[in-house]
Protein backbone atom coordinates (compact mmCIF):
# COMPACT_ATOMS: atom_id res chain seq x y z
CA UNK A 1 0.00 0.00 0.00
CA UNK A 2 1.87 3.40 -1.19
CA UNK A 3 1.99 5.66 1.82
CA UNK A 4 1.29 9.72 0.64
CA UNK A 5 1.97 12.31 2.95
CA UNK A 6 0.08 15.78 1.93
CA UNK A 7 0.84 19.44 3.13
CA UNK A 8 -2.32 21.15 3.12
CA UNK A 9 -2.15 23.99 6.38
CA UNK A 10 -5.89 25.25 5.61
CA UNK A 11 -7.77 21.18 5.46
CA UNK A 12 -11.21 21.38 6.36
CA UNK A 13 -13.21 22.47 7.81
CA UNK A 14 -11.25 25.69 7.40
CA UNK A 15 -13.36 27.33 4.07
CA UNK A 16 -10.14 28.17 1.78
CA UNK A 17 -10.44 27.30 -2.14
CA UNK A 18 -6.93 25.88 -2.06
CA UNK A 19 -7.92 22.59 -0.22
CA UNK A 20 -10.46 21.41 -2.34
CA UNK A 21 -8.47 19.80 -4.49
CA UNK A 22 -7.61 17.43 -1.74
CA UNK A 23 -10.94 17.44 0.17
CA UNK A 24 -12.37 15.59 -2.72
CA UNK A 25 -9.95 13.84 -4.36
CA UNK A 26 -8.45 12.21 -0.81
CA UNK A 27 -12.02 9.34 -0.68
CA UNK A 28 -11.04 8.34 -4.05
CA UNK A 29 -7.17 8.20 -2.99
CA UNK A 30 -8.29 5.83 -0.04
CA UNK A 31 -10.82 3.72 -1.97
CA UNK A 32 -7.40 2.78 -4.25
CA UNK A 33 -5.50 1.70 -2.02
CA UNK A 34 -3.44 4.67 -0.78
CA UNK A 35 -2.86 5.59 2.88
CA UNK A 36 -2.81 9.32 3.21
CA UNK A 37 -2.27 11.43 6.02
CA UNK A 38 -2.95 15.20 6.21
CA UNK A 39 -0.80 17.59 7.79
CA UNK A 40 -2.41 20.86 8.65
CA UNK A 41 -2.62 23.85 10.98
CA UNK A 42 -5.21 23.88 13.52
CA UNK A 43 -8.06 25.91 12.35
CA UNK A 44 -8.22 29.01 14.92
CA UNK A 45 -4.38 29.99 13.50
CA UNK A 46 -5.70 30.28 10.06
CA UNK A 47 -7.51 33.75 9.65
CA UNK A 48 -10.21 31.86 7.61
CA UNK A 49 -13.44 31.19 8.51
CA UNK A 50 -14.66 27.39 9.64
CA UNK A 51 -17.41 26.25 7.17
CA UNK A 52 -20.22 24.67 9.38
CA UNK A 53 -21.06 22.15 7.13
CA UNK A 54 -17.60 21.09 6.72
CA UNK A 55 -16.97 20.22 10.25
CA UNK A 56 -19.72 18.49 10.30
CA UNK A 57 -18.58 15.69 8.60
CA UNK A 58 -15.10 15.66 10.75
CA UNK A 59 -11.80 14.25 9.17
CA UNK A 60 -12.22 11.23 6.54
CA UNK A 61 -8.09 10.34 6.71
CA UNK A 62 -5.55 10.73 9.27
CA UNK A 63 -4.66 14.69 9.65
CA UNK A 64 -1.92 15.70 12.08
CA UNK A 65 -3.06 19.33 13.17
CA UNK A 66 -0.04 21.85 14.50
CA UNK A 67 -0.68 25.23 16.12
CA UNK A 68 0.75 28.67 14.58
CA UNK A 69 2.37 32.33 15.90
CA UNK A 70 -0.97 34.24 15.99
CA UNK A 71 -1.70 36.62 13.53
CA UNK A 72 -2.40 39.15 16.29
CA UNK A 73 1.45 38.88 17.45
CA UNK A 74 2.95 38.61 14.32
CA UNK A 75 1.43 41.26 12.50
CA UNK A 76 2.60 44.15 14.74
CA UNK A 77 5.99 43.34 12.74
CA UNK A 78 4.44 42.96 9.16
CA UNK A 79 4.04 39.18 9.70
CA UNK A 80 0.88 37.51 8.61
CA UNK A 81 1.69 34.67 6.33
CA UNK A 82 0.55 31.24 7.50
CA UNK A 83 3.22 29.49 5.92
CA UNK A 84 5.96 31.89 8.05
CA UNK A 85 3.66 31.35 10.93
CA UNK A 86 3.61 27.76 11.06
CA UNK A 87 6.80 26.85 9.47
CA UNK A 88 8.50 25.24 12.25
CA UNK A 89 6.01 23.59 13.77
CA UNK A 90 5.19 21.83 10.26
CA UNK A 91 8.58 21.04 9.63
CA UNK A 92 8.55 19.47 13.45
CA UNK A 93 5.40 17.54 13.06
CA UNK A 94 6.09 16.14 9.45
CA UNK A 95 9.76 15.11 10.48
CA UNK A 96 8.70 13.11 13.42
CA UNK A 97 5.36 11.61 10.93
CA UNK A 98 8.37 10.59 8.36
CA UNK A 99 10.00 8.97 10.60
CA UNK A 100 7.16 7.23 11.92
CA UNK A 101 5.21 6.10 8.45
CA UNK A 102 8.04 6.02 5.54
CA UNK A 103 6.31 7.90 3.05
CA UNK A 104 6.49 7.30 -0.71
CA UNK A 105 5.84 10.35 -1.32
CA UNK A 106 5.19 14.11 -0.27
CA UNK A 107 2.61 16.00 -1.80
CA UNK A 108 2.02 20.07 -1.20
CA UNK A 109 -1.60 21.16 -2.54
CA UNK A 110 -1.66 24.08 -0.63
CA UNK A 111 -1.19 28.42 -1.58
CA UNK A 112 0.38 28.60 1.57
CA UNK A 113 3.68 28.77 -0.60
CA UNK A 114 6.25 29.24 2.44
CA UNK A 115 5.65 25.49 3.04
CA UNK A 116 6.96 24.22 -0.04
CA UNK A 117 10.61 24.91 0.66
CA UNK A 118 9.93 21.68 3.23
CA UNK A 119 9.78 19.75 0.83
CA UNK A 120 13.43 20.36 0.03
CA UNK A 121 14.64 19.87 3.75
CA UNK A 122 12.54 16.51 4.02
CA UNK A 123 14.38 14.82 0.64
CA UNK A 124 17.65 15.75 1.42
CA UNK A 125 16.82 14.00 4.84
CA UNK A 126 14.83 11.41 3.96
CA UNK A 127 15.23 10.72 0.19
CA UNK A 128 11.48 11.13 -0.33
CA UNK A 129 9.94 12.60 -3.35
CA UNK A 130 8.39 16.05 -3.36
CA UNK A 131 5.39 17.20 -5.88
CA UNK A 132 4.51 20.98 -5.67
CA UNK A 133 0.64 21.48 -6.52
CA UNK A 134 0.51 25.20 -8.10
CA UNK A 135 -2.84 26.59 -7.95
CA UNK A 136 -1.96 29.96 -8.83
CA UNK A 137 1.93 31.47 -9.37
CA UNK A 138 4.51 31.13 -6.28
CA UNK A 139 6.24 34.70 -7.28
CA UNK A 140 3.47 36.48 -8.71
CA UNK A 141 5.08 39.36 -10.98
CA UNK A 142 1.38 40.52 -12.16
CA UNK A 143 2.14 43.85 -9.80
CA UNK A 144 5.94 43.97 -10.74
CA UNK A 145 6.13 47.27 -13.29
CA UNK A 146 2.77 48.58 -11.74
CA UNK A 147 2.89 52.41 -10.03
CA UNK A 148 3.47 51.85 -6.44
CA UNK A 149 -0.19 52.85 -5.67
CA UNK A 150 -1.62 50.02 -7.74
CA UNK A 151 0.66 47.43 -6.13
CA UNK A 152 -1.10 45.47 -3.09
CA UNK A 153 0.58 46.58 0.61
CA UNK A 154 3.80 45.02 0.88
CA UNK A 155 4.06 44.09 -2.42
CA UNK A 156 7.98 44.66 -2.66
CA UNK A 157 8.72 42.85 -0.03
CA UNK A 158 6.46 39.88 -0.45
CA UNK A 159 7.98 39.67 -4.23
CA UNK A 160 11.60 39.51 -2.83
CA UNK A 161 11.02 36.80 -0.36
CA UNK A 162 8.47 34.93 -2.88
CA UNK A 163 11.22 35.26 -5.57
CA UNK A 164 13.84 33.59 -3.20
CA UNK A 165 12.03 30.91 -1.83
CA UNK A 166 10.29 29.55 -5.04
CA UNK A 167 14.29 29.26 -6.60
CA UNK A 168 15.59 27.89 -3.17
CA UNK A 169 12.95 25.36 -3.79
CA UNK A 170 11.36 24.25 -7.32
CA UNK A 171 14.45 23.49 -9.50
CA UNK A 172 14.61 20.36 -6.51
CA UNK A 173 11.12 19.20 -7.10
CA UNK A 174 10.36 15.90 -8.42
CA UNK A 175 7.15 16.37 -10.08
CA UNK A 176 4.38 19.83 -10.49
CA UNK A 177 1.14 19.54 -10.32
CA UNK A 178 -0.95 22.72 -12.12
CA UNK A 179 -4.30 23.83 -13.13
CA UNK A 180 -2.87 25.77 -16.30
CA UNK A 181 0.30 25.21 -18.78
CA UNK A 182 1.56 28.21 -18.17
CA UNK A 183 2.83 27.34 -14.75
CA UNK A 184 5.23 24.40 -15.11
CA UNK A 185 6.38 25.78 -18.54
CA UNK A 186 7.18 28.90 -16.95
CA UNK A 187 9.23 27.76 -13.87
CA UNK A 188 11.05 25.14 -15.99
CA UNK A 189 11.86 28.01 -17.98
CA UNK A 190 12.90 30.01 -15.23
CA UNK A 191 15.13 27.37 -13.82
CA UNK A 192 16.33 25.69 -17.02
CA UNK A 193 14.59 22.48 -15.45
CA UNK A 194 13.03 19.46 -16.65
CA UNK A 195 11.07 18.84 -14.22
CA UNK A 196 7.76 16.34 -14.86
CA UNK A 197 4.43 18.10 -14.58
CA UNK A 198 0.93 17.07 -15.12
CA UNK A 199 -1.57 20.27 -15.38
CA UNK A 200 -4.69 18.80 -13.90
CA UNK A 201 -7.75 20.93 -13.40
CA UNK A 202 -9.87 21.70 -10.17
CA UNK A 203 -13.14 19.19 -9.84
CA UNK A 204 -16.19 19.82 -8.22
CA UNK A 205 -18.17 17.23 -6.77
CA UNK A 206 -21.94 16.36 -7.15
CA UNK A 207 -22.05 14.93 -3.40
CA UNK A 208 -21.67 18.42 -2.72
CA UNK A 209 -24.52 19.66 -4.49
CA UNK A 210 -26.50 17.24 -2.87
CA UNK A 211 -25.22 17.76 0.37
CA UNK A 212 -26.43 21.69 -0.47
CA UNK A 213 -30.44 20.00 -0.83
CA UNK A 214 -30.69 17.61 1.79
CA UNK A 215 -29.19 20.17 4.52
CA UNK A 216 -31.32 22.90 2.89
CA UNK A 217 -28.58 24.98 3.28
CA UNK A 218 -29.87 28.68 3.14
CA UNK A 219 -29.19 31.76 0.39
CA UNK A 220 -26.63 34.05 3.13
CA UNK A 221 -26.97 36.92 0.01
CA UNK A 222 -30.57 37.17 -1.39
CA UNK A 223 -34.18 35.72 -1.57
CA UNK A 224 -35.37 35.45 -4.66
CA UNK A 225 -37.70 38.13 -6.07
CA UNK A 226 -40.81 37.77 -8.91
CA UNK A 227 -40.20 39.54 -12.46
CA UNK A 228 -36.23 40.10 -10.72
CA UNK A 229 -33.63 38.57 -12.99
CA UNK A 230 -30.65 37.11 -10.28
CA UNK A 231 -27.15 37.06 -12.04
CA UNK A 232 -24.44 35.12 -9.70
CA UNK A 233 -20.44 35.53 -9.87
CA UNK A 234 -19.43 33.81 -6.86
CA UNK A 235 -15.58 33.41 -5.92
CA UNK A 236 -12.33 35.93 -5.76
CA UNK A 237 -11.90 38.85 -8.63
CA UNK A 238 -8.38 38.56 -9.35
CA UNK A 239 -6.06 41.01 -10.73
CA UNK A 240 -6.41 40.38 -14.50
CA UNK A 241 -10.04 40.74 -14.30
CA UNK A 242 -10.97 44.17 -13.70
CA UNK A 243 -10.80 45.32 -17.15
CA UNK A 244 -13.36 42.50 -18.76
CA UNK A 245 -15.29 43.03 -15.87
CA UNK A 246 -15.78 47.02 -16.66
CA UNK A 247 -17.05 45.53 -19.90
CA UNK A 248 -19.26 43.21 -18.81
CA UNK A 249 -21.16 45.61 -16.69
CA UNK A 250 -21.26 48.56 -19.63
CA UNK A 251 -22.85 45.66 -21.74
CA UNK A 252 -25.36 44.86 -17.95
CA UNK A 253 -26.00 48.65 -17.76
CA UNK A 254 -26.70 49.20 -21.46
CA UNK A 255 -29.36 46.20 -21.41
CA UNK A 256 -31.24 48.00 -17.78
CA UNK A 257 -31.00 51.55 -19.66
CA UNK A 258 -32.69 50.36 -22.71
CA UNK A 259 -35.25 47.65 -21.51
CA UNK A 260 -37.73 47.62 -18.23
CA UNK A 261 -35.82 44.34 -16.74
CA UNK A 262 -35.11 44.13 -13.17
CA UNK A 263 -31.52 42.60 -13.71
CA UNK A 264 -29.35 42.50 -10.18
CA UNK A 265 -25.90 41.36 -10.16
CA UNK A 266 -23.92 39.61 -6.82
CA UNK A 267 -20.74 39.28 -6.47
CA UNK A 268 -19.97 37.03 -3.26
CA UNK A 269 -16.57 36.15 -2.30
CA UNK A 270 -14.93 38.14 -4.14
CA UNK A 271 -11.60 38.94 -1.76
CA UNK A 272 -8.67 37.17 -0.89
CA UNK A 273 -7.82 39.69 1.78
CA UNK A 274 -8.77 38.67 5.57
CA UNK A 275 -9.97 41.84 5.86
CA UNK A 276 -12.16 41.75 2.37
CA UNK A 277 -12.74 45.15 0.93
CA UNK A 278 -15.10 45.54 -2.14
CA UNK A 279 -13.43 45.09 -5.64
CA UNK A 280 -16.59 45.09 -8.03
CA UNK A 281 -18.54 47.83 -6.72
CA UNK A 282 -15.60 50.20 -7.44
CA UNK A 283 -15.56 48.93 -10.90
CA UNK A 284 -19.21 49.38 -10.96
CA UNK A 285 -19.57 52.92 -9.81
CA UNK A 286 -17.04 53.70 -12.67
CA UNK A 287 -19.92 52.25 -14.82
CA UNK A 288 -22.84 53.70 -13.26
CA UNK A 289 -23.99 50.47 -12.50
CA UNK A 290 -23.42 50.18 -8.42
CA UNK A 291 -27.64 50.87 -7.92
CA UNK A 292 -27.68 47.09 -9.13
CA UNK A 293 -24.59 45.49 -7.97
CA UNK A 294 -24.61 43.85 -4.60
CA UNK A 295 -21.06 42.70 -3.00
CA UNK A 296 -20.24 40.46 -0.08
CA UNK A 297 -16.26 40.05 -0.83
CA UNK A 298 -15.84 38.10 2.34
CA UNK A 299 -15.97 34.14 1.87
CA UNK A 300 -19.20 32.83 2.70
CA UNK A 301 -19.40 29.18 3.40
CA UNK A 302 -18.60 26.48 0.39
CA UNK A 303 -22.10 25.16 0.79
CA UNK A 304 -23.67 28.47 0.73
CA UNK A 305 -21.90 29.66 -1.76
CA UNK A 306 -22.96 26.59 -3.76
CA UNK A 307 -26.79 27.55 -2.49
CA UNK A 308 -25.96 30.92 -4.18
CA UNK A 309 -25.26 29.22 -7.64
CA UNK A 310 -28.53 27.42 -7.35
CA UNK A 311 -30.73 30.68 -6.82
CA UNK A 312 -29.55 31.96 -9.81
CA UNK A 313 -31.15 32.82 -13.11
CA UNK A 314 -27.73 32.65 -14.73
CA UNK A 315 -24.17 32.91 -14.00
CA UNK A 316 -21.40 35.14 -15.30
CA UNK A 317 -17.81 34.79 -15.58
CA UNK A 318 -15.45 37.65 -16.74
CA UNK A 319 -12.38 36.19 -17.15
CA UNK A 320 -8.84 37.53 -17.19
CA UNK A 321 -6.38 39.19 -19.14
CA UNK A 322 -4.47 36.40 -18.22
CA UNK A 323 -4.06 33.65 -20.76
CA UNK A 324 -2.48 30.80 -18.19
CA UNK A 325 -5.72 32.47 -15.85
CA UNK A 326 -8.01 28.84 -15.02
CA UNK A 327 -11.15 29.19 -12.54
CA UNK A 328 -11.58 26.36 -10.49
CA UNK A 329 -15.00 28.09 -9.70
CA UNK A 330 -16.36 26.44 -13.26
CA UNK A 331 -16.55 23.13 -12.17
CA UNK A 332 -19.30 24.09 -9.72
CA UNK A 333 -20.60 26.43 -12.01
CA UNK A 334 -21.57 23.58 -14.24
CA UNK A 335 -22.94 21.26 -11.43
CA UNK A 336 -25.17 24.34 -10.93
CA UNK A 337 -26.86 23.54 -14.05
CA UNK A 338 -27.39 27.02 -14.48
CA UNK A 339 -26.29 28.91 -18.02
CA UNK A 340 -23.08 30.97 -17.75
CA UNK A 341 -22.11 33.71 -19.83
CA UNK A 342 -18.35 34.23 -20.17
CA UNK A 343 -15.69 36.44 -21.33
CA UNK A 344 -12.79 34.89 -21.19
CA UNK A 345 -9.07 35.04 -23.04
CA UNK A 346 -9.17 32.44 -25.91
CA UNK A 347 -5.87 30.78 -24.79
CA UNK A 348 -7.91 30.29 -21.57
CA UNK A 349 -8.47 26.71 -20.40
CA UNK A 350 -11.84 28.53 -19.43
CA UNK A 351 -13.08 28.96 -23.25
CA UNK A 352 -12.21 25.21 -23.66
CA UNK A 353 -13.88 23.47 -21.10
CA UNK A 354 -17.39 25.84 -21.30
CA UNK A 355 -17.37 26.07 -24.66
CA UNK A 356 -17.11 21.97 -24.88
CA UNK A 357 -19.62 21.38 -21.84
CA UNK A 358 -22.64 23.82 -23.52
CA UNK A 359 -22.80 25.87 -20.48
CA UNK A 360 -24.05 29.12 -22.65
CA UNK A 361 -22.04 31.76 -24.58
CA UNK A 362 -18.38 31.96 -24.43
CA UNK A 363 -17.33 35.20 -25.48
CA UNK A 364 -13.28 35.09 -26.55
CA UNK A 365 -10.73 37.61 -26.93
CA UNK A 366 -7.19 37.93 -27.38
CA UNK A 367 -5.58 41.31 -26.91
CA UNK A 368 -7.30 44.48 -24.74
CA UNK A 369 -8.29 45.79 -27.79
CA UNK A 370 -9.90 42.78 -28.93
CA UNK A 371 -12.21 42.60 -25.73
CA UNK A 372 -13.59 46.20 -25.97
CA UNK A 373 -14.76 45.60 -29.30
CA UNK A 374 -17.02 42.60 -27.85
CA UNK A 375 -19.32 45.10 -25.62
CA UNK A 376 -22.58 44.31 -28.44
CA UNK A 377 -21.54 40.96 -28.72
CA UNK A 378 -21.93 40.58 -25.47
CA UNK A 379 -24.83 42.67 -24.83
CA UNK A 380 -26.45 40.73 -27.59
CA UNK A 381 -25.38 37.15 -26.30
CA UNK A 382 -27.30 38.59 -22.72
CA UNK A 383 -30.10 39.79 -24.22
CA UNK A 384 -30.58 36.01 -26.19
CA UNK A 385 -30.23 34.47 -23.00
CA UNK A 386 -32.86 36.29 -21.01
CA UNK A 387 -35.52 36.25 -23.94
CA UNK A 388 -35.61 32.79 -24.60
CA UNK A 389 -34.86 32.42 -20.77
CA UNK A 390 -32.48 29.81 -21.66
CA UNK A 391 -31.33 29.69 -17.37
CA UNK A 392 -31.09 26.13 -17.42
CA UNK A 393 -27.98 24.91 -19.50
CA UNK A 394 -27.99 22.12 -21.92
CA UNK A 395 -24.49 20.47 -20.39
CA UNK A 396 -22.78 18.00 -22.56
CA UNK A 397 -22.09 15.66 -19.44
CA UNK A 398 -20.22 13.15 -21.73
CA UNK A 399 -17.74 16.11 -22.12
CA UNK A 400 -17.44 17.00 -18.53
CA UNK A 401 -17.03 13.71 -17.52
CA UNK A 402 -13.06 14.43 -18.56
CA UNK A 403 -13.34 16.94 -15.88
CA UNK A 404 -15.54 14.65 -13.36
CA UNK A 405 -13.87 14.65 -9.29
CA UNK A 406 -13.07 10.58 -9.95
CA UNK A 407 -10.79 11.41 -13.14
CA UNK A 408 -9.13 14.48 -11.61
CA UNK A 409 -7.99 12.06 -9.08
CA UNK A 410 -7.03 9.00 -10.93
CA UNK A 411 -5.26 11.71 -12.97
CA UNK A 412 -3.24 12.77 -9.71
CA UNK A 413 -2.90 8.60 -9.35
CA UNK A 414 -1.23 8.40 -12.32
CA UNK A 415 1.34 11.21 -11.91
CA UNK A 416 2.33 10.25 -8.28
CA UNK A 417 2.97 6.52 -9.66
CA UNK A 418 5.18 8.30 -12.04
CA UNK A 419 7.14 10.22 -9.72
CA UNK A 420 7.42 7.30 -7.46
CA UNK A 421 9.17 4.84 -10.67
CA UNK A 422 11.27 7.60 -11.24
CA UNK A 423 13.01 7.00 -8.07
Amino acid sequence: MPKLLVICPTFPPVNTPDHHRVRISIPWFIKWGWEVTVLAVEPVYTEAPIDAVLEQFGEFCRTIRVKALPASATRKVGLGNLGYRAWWQLKKAGTELIKQHNFDLIYFSTTVFPTMTLGRIWKKKFDIPFILDMQDPWRNDFYLNKPKHDQPPKYKIAHFLDSRLEKWTVPYADGIIAVSWAYPDKLNHRYNTNIPSAVIPFASSKADFDIVEKLKIKNPIFQRKNGRIHVVYTGAVTPGMPIPLELMFKAFMSIINSTNLDIHLYFVGSSYAPEATSIAIPIAQKVGIEKYVTEMPARVGFFEAIKVMLDADFIILPGSMDAGYTASKIYPYILSEKSIIALTHEKSSVSTILKGCNTGPVITFNNKEQLLAKQNELESAIKTLIRNKEFKANTNWDFYKEYSDETMASRQIDFFNQIIKLQ
